[in-house]
């Protein structure tokens, strides 16, 4: 009987080896895909984003002042965009709208500089979304009702 036991878990475990390997491959993969994809993320930052918050952003949300109390020029990396990003949320929906820079700024971004601006964040935006999925927090505890305490009761 121990014999069939034991036979049985060697069995079980010599199977699983090719299922194994196979997931930590996949496992692997898409965490290499996830540094090139957040390389590529901060490489734009740099390039692109950055200066164009220094360019149009930074003369009214910056660290001489901050307009509605908001100084974006605190967020110099991707890292820290991510810890705050309801503010960046905020900051996408009026880029998006056209609301910001105003119509009273001293220089507009052009169509093609906004649209890149706003795919970037949009970008950033699903990445935290798939980076905090699956978790949905504290599960609470429900009331019974009389009737299903009563029911539990019997059973």
């Amino acid at each position: 009987m121990l014999r069939k036991i034991a036979l049985g878990l060697l069995l079980v475990t010599l199977l699983s080896l090719p299922y194994r390997e196979a997931t930590s491959g996949l496992r692997s993969q898409s965490q290499t895909q996830d540094a090139v994809a957040l390389g590529s993320l901060e490489k734009r930052f740099g390039a692109t984003i950055q200066p164009f918050f220094e360019r149009y952003c930074f003369s009214c949300h910056g660290p001489k002042k901050r307009k509605g109390q908001l100084d974006l020029s605190r967020e110099t990396t991707l890292r820290g965009m991510q810890r705050d990003f309801v503010l960046w949320e905020r900051v996408l929906e009026r880029l998006h709208a056209k609301e910001m820079p105003p119509e009273d700024a001293p220089k507009m971004p052009t169509a093609k500089e906004r649209a890149a601006v706003v795919a970037w964040l949009r970008e950033v935006q699903d990445r935290e979304a798939e980076r905090t999925a699956g978790d949905p927090g504290p599960v609470l505890a429900r009331r019974l009702s009389n009737a299903e305490f009563d029911y539990t009761i019997h059973d």
